[in-house]
């Protein structure tokens, strides 16, 4: 009786945590695809600039282009083994700066002053940041 009631315990705790494990996305749901990220922040901000269709355009291969250098900056940090959140602002900031230069060349003064203003919202909104909630 024992003997059956510890099994049945042991396999119920061996399915909960396999079935912990198959729910997570790769890396605990935090990182995404920078395609699928690219993507994203082209619609959202076609939507909300109102661009046409060559600026959607050029606006999706900047996006694509930072949202790759930014997982590969996370991961080179993270596969470090020295994770330092000052170093990941430091670089994330350098490449936000790089993008914007980029966007500046693509976009009307009207657009750009548009985008300035939905980024600082948008920052403004995130939990657990300066300013967010």
């Amino acid at each position: 009786m024992k003997k059956t009631l510890s099994l049945s315990l042991v396999l119920m705790f061996a399915l909960f945590v396999s079935s912990a494990i198959i729910a997570q996305p790769p890396g605990g749901g935090r990182m995404m695809d920078p395609e699928v990220m690219a993507k994203r922040q082209t619609e959202m901000m076609q939507k909300e600039l109102g661009l046409d269709k060559e600026t959607t355009e050029k606006l999706a291969e900047i996006n694509l282009k930072y949202s790759k250098k930014m997982m590969e900056t996370f991961k080179e940090m993270r596969e470090s083994g020295s994770f330092d959140r000052e170093k990941m602002r430091e670089k994330m900031t350098k490449l936000d700066e790089e993008k914007n230069k980029e966007l500046k060349k693509i976009f009307t003064e009207e657009q750009y002053e548009k985008y300035e203003k939905l980024m600082k919202e948008m920052r403004e909104k995130r939990p657990g940041r300066p300013g967010g909630r």
